[in-house]
């Protein structure tokens, strides 16, 4: 299975917002057990270490999907 990446760095400024967006998709759709580091990536097409970079853990992520909603 191939995966394009998406932009990076500097060239996605709204990465942060998009990965509380995919994870909050994913919590509705799934639950919050079906939410991890690696299915925010894979859904935002971005690299597995972006989720680490942006949120410290898996609940720093998921509370800000909930203040999102």
């Amino acid at each position: 299975m191939t995966r394009v990446q998406g932009k990076r760095g500097i060239g996605d400024p709204g990465r942060r917002e998009r990965l509380v967006d995919t994870a909050l998709s994913i919590m509705l759709t799934k639950g919050v057990q079906g939410v991890s580091h690696r299915a925010v990536a894979v859904e935002a097409n971005v690299p597995l270490g972006s989720t680490t970079y942006y949120f410290r853990d898996l609940d720093a992520l998921l509370m800000a999907s909930i203040e999102r909603l």
